[in-house]
């Protein structure tokens, strides 16, 4: 889906979306035609990614989880 539709399915701004993007909370998306095209898998990391924002955590906190959980399970 393009980031339009991605961003009225999350209530998430297009530009809050491609700086999380940059920031790495969201993972790089590959482009058709030079535009984004998530993928459905991608929508309930979105919503945890709001629920952590609601908590008023940093992002830069928001970055460091993102960066655990992509490394994993320990062990």
């Amino acid at each position: 889906m393009k980031i339009g539709d991605l961003a009225k399915r999350t209530g998430m701004s297009t530009h809050t979306l491609r700086y999380y993007e940059r920031i790495g909370l969201l993972p790089y998306v590959p482009r058709s035609s030079s535009q984004r095209e998530y993928d459905e898998s991608i929508l309930p990391w979105i919503e945890f990614l709001g629920r952590l924002k609601t908590t008023g955590m940093p992002i830069r906190d928001m970055v460091r989880y993102a960066g655990l959980r992509a490394k994993g399970p320990v062990g």
